[in-house]
Formats: structure tokens, C-alpha cells, sequence
């Protein structure tokens, strides 16, 4: 436990250095900005605060299925059409704004797919399996076989438009 908070602490720090430093002049000091520019600076932060302050996995009872051991991934894999697998950690901020899109997905298509997901720090032998080199990390596999991954923080429309093309 303490080393999650740990990284999350360190996976904070970072965040907010990068937001911190977004908007910095050539000289270091803040640039002017008029006050829509600061509104969207101020929603971003409160963002990343909010998704930081909720950093844990997918509730019981949403339409996600956490998964907690290679059995289990390889079952849903092999029991279910087409599933979408978000493979993510705690710590990491655009996992976490990720979360509602794919809380979305598994609502909109909720019978049609399978939606699952991973905590890479606490099914490593997943990860490895995967080959996952960053997260987040969304894999769509159809009858058990991968056909899609996606690398970083995508568009919940690049997700949707390649299931409709597998659903069709």
C-alpha cells in the first residue's frame, strides 16, 4: 500500500509540474492570459485533481469486469466475442481520464461487448503476456484474438468506430 501511494505521490509531483510549466513564458514567468485561457488552465487542474483524488479501479457493479489473474483474462478472452481490455495503473493521470470514456463504451454497447480491465502493477504477468510497453493501453480482441491496440490517452471515437467495424 504505501508503495502505491508513493507512486502516486511521484506520479502527482510530475503532473503537476507538467501543468505547471504548460503555460511558462520564454523567461519563466507566466504569459499573459485572458481570463477564458485561465478558466480552461483552472478546469484542467481540477481535473487532473479529481482523477488523482479517485485513483482506484472500477467500481463493483459497473459494467467494466476487473481483472485479477491471468485465468481470468484468458477466460473472458476465450468465453466472449469482442472485448475491449484497458489496461492501466493507479497512478498514471491519463489512465485515469480515460476511465469514464471507456465507462461510456461499456454502457453504450453493454451486451454487444465485453468490457474489461487490468492494473498492470498488480497483474504484472498480464502486462508482460501483453507485451504493454505504456499505458494506458486499450486492446480489442474478437474471438480471443487480438485486433486493435491503442497507445495513450485516445478518443473515446477511435475506440467506437473500430468496434462498430468489428461488429458489423
Amino acid at each position: 500500500m504505501e508503495t502505491l501511494k508513493l507512486k502516486y505521490l511521484i506520479g502527482a509531483l510530475v503532473l503537476g509540474v507538467v501543468i505547471m510549466s504548460a503555460g511558462c513564458g520564454k523567461d519563466g514567468s507566466a504569459p499573459d492570459q485572458d481570463k477564458a485561457s485561465q478558466g480552461k488552465q483552472e478546469a484542467l487542474k481540477e481535473s487532473v485533481e479529481t482523477s488523482a483524488a479517485n485513483a482506484k479501479g472500477h467500481e463493483a457493479g459497473s459494467d467494466i469486469t476487473e481483472i485479477s489473474s491471468t485465468q481470468q483474462f484468458d477466460k473472458i478472452l476465450a468465453d466472449n466475442g469482442v472485448v475491449v481490455v484497458q489496461l492501466y495503473a493507479d497512478w498514471c493521470g491519463p489512465c485515469q481520464m480515460l476511465k469514464p470514456r471507456i465507462k461510456e463504451i461499456a454502457k453504450e454497447y453493454k451486451g454487444k461487448i465485453t468490457v474489461a480491465a487490468v492494473n498492470v502493477d498488480n497483474n504484472r504477468e498480464i502486462a508482460v503476456k501483453q507485451g504493454v510497453k505504456g499505458i494506458p493501453d486499450v486492446r480489442i480482441f474478437q474471438n480471443g484474438k487480438e485486433k486493435k491496440k491503442f497507445v495513450g490517452l485516445q478518443g473515446k471515437k477511435n475506440y467506437t468506430d473500430f468496434i462498430d467495424s468489428l461488429l458489423k
